[in-house]
């Protein structure tokens, strides 16, 4: 789903240097469309410890500006997030969203982005 809010754009460069100084940040992946052979594509928004939300844009310049970087699931995305991403594990959802979690030492799964965070926040009131 395309999101409507507002955000501020980063680099894969970008990246890189928060990665290096072990900054804090959450991946989210919002579903953009369905791409050649009916697949579908995402958007890659890095939620930084301020609540900043920067969509990851291509470095490649296109006329009209800058434009968010495109990802099929398989291998790109995937292979984005175990580069690039925030340690997460991948929920691909039936409907083709996506959710990213994390498991504690206890075993016990936390949501972090997506349907199943949605899903979390409006039954935890703690969370």
């Amino acid at each position: 789903m395309n999101s409507k809010r507002a955000e501020g754009v980063i680099s894969i460069n970008d990246v890189a240097k928060l990665l290096k100084e072990n900054a804090k940040f959450h991946c989210r992946y919002d579903y953009y469309d369905l791409g050649r052979s009916n697949s579908p594509r995402y958007t890659c928004t890095y939620i930084l410890e301020d609540g900043a939300e920067e969509a990851l844009i291509s470095v490649r310049y296109a006329g009209g500006g800058v434009n968010k970087r495109l990802f099929s699931l398989w291998p790109g995305l995937y292979k984005h997030h175990r580069e690039y991403g925030d340690g997460s594990e991948l929920v691909v959802h039936e409907d083709d969203t996506i959710s990213t979690i994390k498991v504690d030492g206890k075993g016990r799964i936390k949501a972090i982005t997506g349907p199943l965070a949605s899903a979390q926040n409006n039954t935890d009131p703690g969370s």
